[in-house]
Formats: structure tokens, sequence, C-alpha cells
């Protein structure tokens, strides 16, 4: 599914601008933004990622000047010493209680004219295997997923005006992460192994070439805003 999401890349801002990427995870999109001409800052909670961005940012050969990557608290990205250009805020806000809180956040640190962009699942996809929202912020889901409409309005309140909107993850893309997580669940108890993921990834990947061919809605959401008060 995260592959998919690498289509909404095109909408990055390039040059040498200041980019903040949320939640950032193993560093695909802040590299992308790196190699764009932005400076990039990464921040994730998990050190292990933080490891992993260090990692591929060694392996494209972009030096620390370019893309920052550190631990750090996403609820408090106001306490960040620094204003920036560009915010992505992928696949995140659908684990946050508080997600008007992260957008409170993210709108102190921003500028007239900055952009922020979003991902998250659609509210009207169909569930894939064992989809569930957890009562808790435990790192789970704690709500399905979003509308276009709500998105707006959460942006809205912390001045921002939508700009630009897309979708990606169809109905293949969704039944093929289905197949890979029963799969995973029937023959490993849900934790398998490094190659036999690799495996089906290599297997499957090209059906969801297929998407265009269903109906259905998409898995998810996307939208570019632009902070205008």
């Amino acid at each position: 599914m995260s592959h998919k999401r690498m289509k909404f890349t095109q909408y990055f801002t390039k040059g040498a601008i200041k980019t903040l990427d949320v939640a950032c995870g193993g560093g695909a999109f802040s590299i992308v933004a790196a190699k764009n001409g932005n400076h990039v800052m990464g921040v994730d909670y998990d050190e292990r990622n933080i490891k992993v961005c260090h990692e591929y940012r060694a392996a494209f050969n972009i030096n620390e000047a370019q893309a920052k990557f550190q631990t750090f608290n996403i609820k408090a990205l106001h306490t960040l010493n620094d204003t920036y250009d560009q915010v992505f805020c992928f696949e995140i806000l659908e684990h946050m209680m508080d997600d008007d809180a992260i957008v409170a956040s993210i709108s102190k640190i921003t500028k007239l004219g900055s952009k922020l962009l979003i991902s998250v699942p659609n509210l009207h996809h169909k569930p894939l295997y064992k989809e569930e929202v957890s009562p808790v912020e435990n790192g789970e889901h704690v709500r399905f997923g979003y509308s276009f409409e709500q998105l707006e309005t959460l942006v809205a309140k912390h001045g921002f005006e939508v700009k630009m909107k897309d979708t990606c993850a169809g109905m293949m893309t969704q039944w093929v992460t289905s197949f890979e997580g029963i799969c995973a669940d029937k023959l490993f108890g849900g934790k398998p192994p490094r190659w036999f993921s690799a495996l089906l990834f290599v297997s499957l990947y090209p059906l969801t070439y297929l998407d265009g061919l269903f109906g259905g809605e998409p898995m998810c959401i996307f939208v570019l805003a632009e902070k205008v008060r």
C-alpha cells in the first residue's frame, strides 16, 4: 500500500525550501524531497524508524545537511524551533485521537503560502482483512478514515485551503493487501519472515496496476492545502 502512495510525490514542491516530514517512518518521502532539492527534517517517535532513515539516506548518498532525522514527539510539533514551507502528514492523523491538535501544531510552524500535504484512509473504503479501529491510541487506527469534506473542514479551521485532491490504492490493491494479510495470518500467525513478505510483494504487486479496471472506493485519499491565513 505504501508504494501506491508514492504517486503523491508528483505534488511535492521542488527547490531549496524547508520541508517537514511528520511521522516519517523509514524516510521514503523525505528522501524524494531531498532529491528535489529540499532541506528536509524528518521526525518520528520510533528510534528504529530513524535508524532506517539514516541508512536510507546513506544509500542514496544524501548528506545530513540536506536531510536530517530525529526522534520526536509529533504531538509537540509546535515546539520545533523553525518554520517550514512544506509539511508532509502521510498516514498519521488516523492514528491520533486529537487529530485537530496535530494540524493546529503544524499551523503554528508554517507561514502564508506554506503547503500541507495529507494522506489518510478513505472513510468509504471496504474493510481490509482484520481491519479494526482501536478505542485507544496504541499505534493502531483510532478512526476508520476520513472523507474529503472532513479533511477540508479540519485544515480550514487552522488556516489552510485545499487546492488539490487525489486518491490511490483501488480495489485490486485492497484485495492484494487483504490476501497478504490472510497468508501471513494463516501460515505464520501474523508474523511472516521477510523472505515470504518479499516473495508475496514481487509476485502480487504487478496486479495492483489493474486498479483502474475495477470500481469501488479507493483505500487512500490525499489533499494538498495551502496556508491562506
